[in-house]
């Protein structure tokens, strides 16, 4: 039951009345979206989140790796997450389409199936008109693309439009660019007006900071530069930036590291894996139903306390259809699904 307005004598009716939530409490946190980790704590449930960094970092390379864990671990389900596209060449669409469709991850880019950029804010409005924004995760790559971030006309008018998306329970992760000169700190600058780190709940700076002690690969800081929930005020991960790595191989190097680890030193040896431990961890996976690349070598990985990358490289080198050299294969299934399954022995084959 809503507490009565009370109104003084002789004074008309406020036209803002109407409007007023007041009595809703309640019903407001009943629908309310729970502020959880989505994308390790750097990137919360029902927010808005900005991450800045200058190119080559490794902003892209590090959303997919949290977004494919996030739906590893239940957090968000594949079709509710939508990475929209804008920056990037042919080759590294089709390969990142590859990559996700193995999870259902919807990959949306401009020119491809008459999607076009700025049809991006009119359908965000139609999700919210329609209640079908509830549980959605849009990833914008990057920012500029939708918005022109030198104006704070277009920025206002456009995170208007974000905030009324994660008020209908969506989520939003915007990735931006810093500019090119650094400030007098040192530090990155976000390109643009202020407004939209402003106008969003939480941004991030990802800069790197040095590199691993034993692996030399390069530390990404993501720092907190505000936060309406409780987001992380620091997170770090390190990845192989060997040029020619293929994509997946790049992704499955990342990890996680934490500066109580001894100045990031690796928390594992990788080396010492035998081959067939992980021959076995694979055909274990493929055996209990884990069946996509990403997953295999995940938890292949965890299982033996390996490398993601081992773990990657072990499920290449015995993937084919010769039964004398390989151990299993995959077959294209549904959206682009590639499932793999043990191969049968030729003497087994009939």
């Amino acid at each position: 039951m809503k507490t009565p307005i009370l109104r003084v004598p002789g004074r008309g009716l406020n036209p803002l009345t109407k409007y007023s939530l007041l009595g809703s409490a309640a019903e407001l946190e009943k629908h309310a979206l729970e502020q959880k980790p989505l994308l390790g704590s750097i990137c919360l449930t029902g927010e808005a989140t900005v991450w800045y960094a200058k190119f080559g970092t490794g902003k892209t390379l590090l959303c997919l790796h949290l977004t494919i864990e996030a739906i590893q671990d239940g957090r968000i389900a594949a079709g509710d997450v939508f990475y929209i596209n804008a920056d990037d060449s042919s080759a590294g669409l089709a390969q990142k389409v590859k990559l996700l469709q193995d999870y259902g991850v919807n990959v949306l880019a401009p020119g491809h199936r008459g999607f076009r950029a700025n049809m991006l804010v009119e359908k965000m409005k139609e999700m919210i008109d329609t209640g079908s924004a509830n549980g959605v995760f849009l990833i914008f790559d990057t920012l500029k693309r939708y918005v022109d971030v030198m104006s704070k006309a277009a920025v206002a008018a456009f995170t208007e439009v974000i905030r009324q998306f994660v008020m209908k329970r969506g989520t939003v992760l915007a990735l931006a660019h810093t500019n090119k000169r650094p400030g007098s700190d040192g530090k990155p600058i976000p390109e643009g007006t202020g407004d939209v780190l402003n106008d969003f709940d939480c941004g991030y700076l990802l800069d790197t900071v040095g590199e691993e002690k034993e692996t030399h690969y390069p530390i990404v800081e993501f720092s907190r530069q505000k936060s309406r929930g409780p987001a992380a005020s620091k997170a770090y991960y390190v990845y192989d930036p060997e040029a020619g790595l293929k994509y997946t191989e790049r992704l499955a190097s990342i990890r996680e590291v934490s500066p109580e680890d001894d100045k990031f030193g690796d928390r594992f040896s990788f080396d010492n894996t035998e081959e067939s431990d992980i021959i076995f961890g694979i055909e274990q996976c493929l055996e209990h139903g884990t069946v996509t690349k990403m997953d295999i070598i995940r938890t292949t990985a965890m299982a033996t306390k390996t490398s993601r990358r081992t773990a990657l490289k072990v499920l290449e080198n015995y993937t084919g259809d010769d039964p004398e050299l390989h151990r299993w294969n995959f077959t294209v299934r549904e959206h682009g699904r590639m499932v793999y399954a043990p191969l049968v022995p030729a003497s087994d084959a009939g």
